[in-house]
Order: C-alpha cells, then sequence, then structure tokens
C-alpha cells in the first residue's frame, strides 16, 4: 500500500502477474503481463517513493505444482515499465526487504529449485 495514497496498491499473485488499484481495489488492472513469468512471489514497495516498487518472480510456496519465476524486477513509474535487476536463475524468491533508510540498499531472499541443486539460492 502506498504510504502516500492509500487507495493505492499492489498484489502479488501466486498464479497470474501483479495487479494494481487506486481506488481501493474498485477495480484492477494488470501491470505485469510482457514480463516473461507469471507467478509473483512477493513484492516491495520504496517507503520513501510509492512509484518505486521491487518484485520477485517464482511462487513462493511449496506444493506439488508451482510456478517459477526469472528474478527480481523493479519499476520506478508506479508499474508502467519494469526492468529485471537480476538472479534470473533463482527461481522463486521468497522476500525482499528496502532498508527504510536507504532505499539504494534492498535485500533479497532468493530459494533457488524447491526440489534438487539449481539456481541462484540464497541472501542477496
Amino acid at each position: 500500500m502506498s504510504p502516500v495514497n492509500q487507495n493505492t496498491y499492489y498484489v502479488a499473485v501466486a498464479s497470474g502477474h501483479i495487479w494494481k488499484t487506486v481506488n481501493s481495489g474498485t477495480t484492477w488492472g494488470p501491470v505485469f503481463d510482457n514480463y516473461g513469468a507469471h507467478a509473483i512471489g512477493c513484492l516491495a514497495m520504496d517507503p520513501k517513493n510509492p512509484n518505486v516498487v521491487w518484485a520477485g518472480t517464482g511462487e513462493n510456496n511449496r506444493q506439488r505444482a508451482l510456478g517459477y519465476g526469472n528474478g527480481v524486477y523493479k519499476t520506478l513509474d508506479g508499474g508502467k515499465n519494469w526492468t529485471c535487476m537480476g538472479l534470473k536463475d533463482s527461481r522463486q524468491i521468497g522476500k525482499i526487504h528496502i532498508d527504510p533508510r536507504n532505499s539504494d540498499l534492498v535485500f533479497v531472499a532468493a530459494e533457488g529449485s524447491a526440489w534438487g541443486p539449481g539456481g541462484d539460492r540464497g541472501p542477496y
């Protein structure tokens, strides 16, 4: 939820992209349809700038079937455009944390492959 405008917030969906509302959930629009990963595990909004949102792709729960992701993405314009920031082989991102004192310091928990070795895994 935006700290500036509480009518604006984003929802990450494990099986269906990122959705944004600007009217407290009355209507929703997709903002991450064209970036190669449909499963989203987590979101983090910059506490100093609500137009900056980080997204971790890959379903963030362990089940018999789960959707893999293709890294960590960042938007600077409220979801209109996204840039891959790395960890393309992580498969699942479990958590993203932005330091509230310094927005340039971002921590990412990459889960790697759910079954067996592989992928970027660990804290970044």
